[in-house]
């Protein structure tokens, strides 16, 4: 059984049209229908129903085309995009998606970023089947999806819709469009995004491994904080005594009460859980054992189809935030939670499809605990992050990858176009601790279009890889709204994103991560960031008109010069695991004609730390009648703004404390105030003796 629809020769190029073919090869008793739904005409949809009489499983159906492989040269999908992109051959294997597999999607482009057709299904939860590549005999790209091959509950009629984009638009617009129509589709509101999602975190994980321990992850942790990480991730290892990265023992959890001390460093908390695995050791394997799915490592993946299992978990995660308050989980292992055999009740199971039982299971849990802790931070991974899974998670992290930067580059570009406004986490980075900062800098600039997870043991750095860390991680913090909100464009997939930009209407950010790629620079129209992560001491930038002024970083964000360059290519040195500034407009100061940052082009004022007379805590807001406003650092005000020169005016604190917020400033100039007047509502005459300081120091320069 099977029917066609011719798609017009405007949409898939071809001799008088290609057609689509809808076919049911085992189809007894249902009937089949395909239509296409009203759209643009390089955009549009096509419905597929099945009806039968009878309630029974849908057979397997088939949606097939062929075309001819013009100007296609790469195929993008979830699940190749750990690996530079290329068009396959029709023999090879396809991509599979389900509820916690990836999402139903791919994409052909040109070799100029350019989409050539992207194709999308409307269900992120059953198993979807789909494939792409070139039919060696005629050339043409030979394209198929499958749906229900695997069981689902018995029917009387189902639909699946394919949405077709042949727009000649720019390849991750495509994607992003075809992956919020899936959530859209499929009715799955993705839940909050507290802000404590974007925000550099630290985990245990390659730093300890299962070796973990209160006392040493404190002594981390207290580092941490320093450099600015707002959250901990205490990864595998804190539930069991056993180290030999098995999990024998899990199902015993407990955890040792450090968490409010943690708390007391400012970072929120948030712990592992490898959620349906119950090790054969376990204390729990006799009574939980029985609710067994399939076997996993030294234990079984239990299968949430059971009401007494959804109970048990959520029962512990229950335990974790009220008992120990816990801020967060890292739900692990939720890509084994597949299989199971047909879908069926009895036998004590009250939900028949395992799919429904997963949502069940979280969409209970979340609620529960998000009742508790509105804010609750919960993290999945590749490759379990469609939008069925964004229902529930708020930290979407690039797949297990020690070390790879390239790979964490890859990852938070493809997770970026499909996770909508979730955040998205690089794996946790490490580094060798005998490389140079400039190599190791390169592992962050990787992962700078991301929340990046730290995994190094910080408390043994080298001093220079501590300056460096501190300095792109306030960087990241500085420049968050672009980095992670702003408008993204991932450059040349087939080549592993060699160019990377984000901008928004204040600023653009570039990252050029392989050698002599010719990076452009945009419109001249905002501030441009050019990141250096090639590992040479150069980066190719075309620049349609010359910049007002240059700004070169080096690593650690200390000025390693002010070159002028003419607009047109040129070869800007920018330091190794650096960056350089550009600014375009023509108020951007300037520094005296001696380049040894005389005082005498501009004055930055400041009265005290940013949000320091904030909030209702009695310290700020109640105490002196300020709002809230929107905080901002000295050094991120500075670099915004282009300020070349610095004059802090401060109550009590040492100069010395301001020079580690400003390192990037050429000239800087501390007054320590002492006492004007007593600590009072600022007066007139106090801000004139400031504003007589000032001058008088300026204009002596």
């Amino acid at each position: 059984m099977s029917v066609a629809i011719l798609l017009a020769a405007l949409v898939l190029p071809g001799p008088g049209g290609v057609p689509l073919t809808v076919r049911c090869d085992d189809g007894d008793g249902w009937r089949l229908d395909a239509t296409r739904v009203d759209g643009a005409a390089d955009v549009f949809e096509v419905r597929v129903d099945m009806e039968s009489d009878a309630a029974s499983a849908p057979p397997e159906l088939i949606v097939e085309w062929s075309m001819p492989q013009n100007d296609m040269h790469s195929l993008w999908s979830m699940r190749g995009s750990g690996r530079p992109l290329g068009i396959r051959p029709d023999w090879s294997g396809g991509f599979v998606s389900q509820m916690n597999q990836d999402l139903p999607v791919y994409a052909l482009m040109d070799a100029n970023d350019g989409n050539r057709l992207t194709v999308a299904a409307d269900d992120p939860v059953n198993v979807v089947h789909f494939k792409a590549g070139v039919h060696e005999e005629t050339c043409e790209t030979a394209c198929r999806w499958t749906f229900f091959s695997e069981p689902v509950p018995p029917a009387t009629n189902v639909s699946v819709r394919l949405r077709f984009d042949a727009r000649r638009a720019f390849w991750a617009d495509a994607v992003r469009d075809a992956a919020q129509w899936v959530a859209d589709a499929s009715g799955a509101a993705p839940a909050k995004t507290p802000e404590a999602a974007r925000a550099a975190l630290y985990s245990t994980w390659y730093a300890f491994h299962q070796e973990v321990s209160s006392e040493a992850l404190e002594k981390e942790l207290a580092v941490a904080a320093s450099l600015g990480m707002k959250t901990v991730i205490v990864d595998d290892g804190w539930q069991t005594d056993d180290t030999r990265r098995g999990y024998a023992f899990c199902g015993d959890w407990n955890v040792k009460a450090h968490v409010a001390r943690v708390h007391g460093l400012g970072m929120k908390y948030m712990l592992w859980y490898g959620v349906p695995v119950v090790g054969e050791k376990s204390a729990n394997i006799e009574r939980l054992g029985k609710f067994a799915l399939k076997p996993r490592g030294g234990g079984v993946v239990l299968d949430p189809r059971f009401p007494e299992v959804r109970e048990f978990l959520i029962g512990k995660w229950e335990s974790a935030v009220r008992d120990w308050d816990v801020d967060g989980f890292k739900l692990d292992f939720l890509c084994n939670i597949r299989g199971g055999g047909p879908a069926r009740e009895g036998d004590g199971r009250d939900i028949a499809d395992l799919h429904e039982a997963i949502a069940r299971l979280l969409g209970d849990a979340t609620g529960r605990l998000r009742a508790m802790k509105p804010d609750l931070l919960v993290e999945f991974r590749e490759d379990y992050i469609g939008p069925a899974m964004r229902r529930y998670g708020n930290m979407m992290r690039v797949e297990d990858c020690p070390a790879d930067m390239a790979r964490n580059r890859r990852g938070i570009a493809n997770l970026r176009m499909v996770c909508g406004n979730s955040a998205v986490h690089s794996d946790m980075l490490e580094w060798c601790m005998d490389e140079p900062p400039e190599s190791a800098a390169r592992q962050i600039i990787n992962s700078i279009f991301g929340t990046i997870q730290y995994s190094v043991r910080l408390g043994r750095l080298p001093k220079g890889h501590l300056d460096m860390l501190r300095h792109w991680t306030r960087f990241a913090r500085d420049h968050e709204e672009t980095l992670q909100r702003g408008a993204f464009r991932p450059h040349r997939p087939a080549f592993g994103f060699p160019v990377i930009e984000a901008e928004t209407s204040y600023e653009r950010i570039i990252a050029a991560y392989e050698p002599d790629t010719v990076v452009r620079a945009g419109p001249p129209s905002k501030p441009v960031y050019l990141l250096n992560a090639t590992g040479e001491g150069e980066v190719v930038v075309d620049i349609s008109k010359a910049p007002t002024g240059v700004i070169l970083f080096d690593a650690c964000g200390r000025i390693a010069g002010r070159p002028s360059t003419t607009g047109g290519l040129s070869r800007l040195r920018v330091p190794p695991g650096g960056y350089a500034r550009l600014d375009f407009s023509p108020c951007a100061p300037k520094l005296s004609s001696d380049g040894n940052g005389t005082l005498v082009d501009g004055c930055w004022m400041w009265g005290h730390d940013s949000g320091v007379y904030d909030g209702p805590d009695g310290k700020g807001g109640l105490k002196y009648g300020i709002p809230g406003s929107e905080p901002i650092s000295m050094a991120a005000a500075v670099e915004r703004f282009g300020v070349p020169n610095v004059c802090v005016i401060r109550w009590g604190d040492p100069p010395d404390v301001y020079r580690a917020y400003l390192p990037q400033t050429p000239a800087w100039l501390g007054i320590h105030m002492w006492d004007f007047g007593g600590r009072r509502p600022l007066a007139a005459s106090f801000m004139e003796r400031q504003l007589d300081v000032a001058k008088r120091l300026f204009l002596a320069g």
